[in-house]
C-alpha cells in the first residue's frame, strides 16, 4: 500500500517540477512581437518610496492637527447630525414620534430585563 502511495506522490512531484520549468520558460517569451517587460515610472517609484518612509517625514504642525480634528471629529459629527435630521423629517412626515438614536437606551423609566 505504501509503495503505491510513494509512486503516486513521486509522479505528482515530477509533474509539478515540469510545469514549473514550463512556466519559467513561458515567462521569458514575447507575445505578438510586443515587449512584456515592466517599465518603471520614476514618479510612481518616488511616491511609493515616500509612502514607505512617511513615519520618518511626518511632523505635527497646526495644519496636521487641524486635518486630524476635521477628519476624526467634525466630519463624523456632521454625518450623524445629517442622518438623524433626515430620520426626524421622515418621522414627522409619517406622523410618528421622533426617535432618540444615540442615547435611546438611557431614557428614564425604561428597564430591560
Amino acid at each position: 500500500m505504501s509503495g503505491g502511495l510513494r509512486r503516486a506522490s513521486a509522479s505528482v512531484l515530477q509533474r509539478l517540477g515540469s510545469s514549473r520549468a514550463q512556466a519559467t520558460s513561458l515567462g521569458n517569451q514575447t507575445r505578438s512581437g510586443h515587449d512584456t517587460a515592466v517599465h518603471n515610472n520614476k514618479h510612481i517609484e518616488q511616491w511609493l518610496s515616500r509612502r514607505e518612509d512617511i513615519e520618518r517625514e511626518f511632523r505635527w504642525t497646526s495644519k496636521t492637527l487641524r486635518d486630524v480634528v476635521v477628519m476624526a471629529l467634525l466630519i463624523p459629527i456632521a454625518m450623524y447630525n445629517g442622518i438623524t435630521w433626515s430620520a426626524h423629517k421622515d418621522d414627522e412626515y409619517a406622523e410618528r414620534p421622533t426617535r432618540d438614536f444615540l442615547w435611546a437606551h438611557a431614557q428614564a423609566g425604561e428597564r430591560s430585563s
